[in-house]
């Protein structure tokens, strides 16, 4: 291949030179010439660029360097946070296990020892039961035999001193309840015949003609019975009452034709037992119901009245007497709401409850 090259001239124009090895030096120092100018603003900026993206790469990689350092130590307190609250929880559990495994043995210690004394108190409950059972057994064998040897034994003296004995006034007192329908009936009306009574003067008068019909109605169960029976034709109670009370106080007669006439003489018992109480209310006496076993001498009866009389306090004291030999002996005072029990029967109950 030929090449060519263009030379000035002397004459200063320019010409063709054809010398190969000389064209080609000036070819090849033209050609580098231009690559020269060109090619150093081109590689220039090529390397500006290339400068400037390396150094981003660099602080791109320096501050992903710095984020990752920094992941890690928050990672690293992270774990080390973690670490801690594992150990606290493991450390918890520990706590919390030892605890539940003491309570466990605490309580089932407690349960054991509950079992234990259920098992002593059942043992010493049976052997309680047992022991009670026999001495009721020997106490109601000792009461029979007392009962059915006493009333052979029981003399006037021993009767006096069962009466006589302190105690027995001290003891066995009890609240009866007075508030019965009956009574709740029979106040009003005892209470109008008292007030009749103190009108005209009566009123011993017609405590004497009340005890008289008391007495004749609890000698006649036939004509309480009579009174009481709502069929009965009114006509044929009041022609019975003025029969019994031919001899009674005109205005007592009165006063129980009424009560049939009120349909209250059913009543008439209560009602006259009320006014007794009223009368000794008024007269400062008290009425002593007196059971007794055996009749009682007039001594023994002003024995028992001296006690009513302490007792109570009242200026006199009325007896009624009563009898029932299932007592063996000694009496039983009611006096209003108090009940003193010196019978040996109650003795014995007592006795017999304390054994058992």
């Amino acid at each position: 291949m030929t090449s060519l090259g263009l030379l000035a001239t002397e004459g200063g124009g320019f010409g063709l030179n054809f010398d190969v090895l000389e064209t080609n030096l000036i070819n090849l120092a033209i050609i580098w010439g231009v690559l020269f100018y060109f090619g150093s603003k081109f590689l220039g900026n090529t390397l500006s660029e290339r400068r400037a993206t390396i150094q981003e790469a660099i602080q791109d990689a320096e501050r992903r360097q710095r984020e990752a350092k920094q992941a890690l130590e928050q990672q690293k307190d992270n774990l080390a946070q973690a670490q801690s609250k594992a150990k606290d929880i493991v450390s918890a559990a520990k706590e919390n296990a030892t605890k539940a495994s003491d309570e466990i043995l605490t309580q089932a210690k407690a349960d054991v020892e509950k079992m234990r004394a259920a098992a002593d108190q059942d043992v010493a409950f049976q052997q309680e039961k047992v022991m009670r059972e026999l001495r009721q057994r020997i106490s109601q064998l000792a009461l029979e035999r007392a009962e059915s040897e006493l009333p052979s034994r029981l003399t006037p003296d021993i009767q006096t001193a069962l009466i006589d004995k302190k105690y027995c006034f001290a003891r066995g007192l009890r609240l009866m309840s007075s508030t019965t329908v009956s009574l709740e009936i029979a106040d009003p009306y005892a209470q109008a015949l008292m007030s009749l009574a103190k009108d005209q003067q009566l009123e011993d008068r017609f405590g004497e003609d009340a005890q008289a019909l008391l007495d004749l109605l609890g000698a006649s169960q036939e004509l309480q019975q009579f009174l009481e029976n709502p069929l009965v034709a009114e006509d044929a109670k009041k022609n019975v009452l003025g029969q019994i009370s031919a001899e009674l106080n005109p205005l007592f007669a009165n006063f129980l034709k009424l009560l049939v006439d009120k349909g209250r003489v059913g009543f008439v018992s209560p009602i006259l037992r009320r006014y007794q109480e009223l009368l000794r209310q008024l007269r400062k006496t008290v009425l002593a119901e007196v059971t007794a076993a055996v009749e009682l001498s007039d001594s023994q009866k002003d024995q028992i009245r001296q006690k009513v009389t302490t007792m109570t306090g009242a200026q006199k004291v009325d007896l009624e007497v009563t009898l029932d030999v299932t007592l063996l002996g000694g009496v039983i005072i009611k006096v209003g709401s108090q009940v003193v029990d010196a019978s040996l029967r109650g003795q014995l109950r007592r006795l017999s409850m304390q054994l058992s």
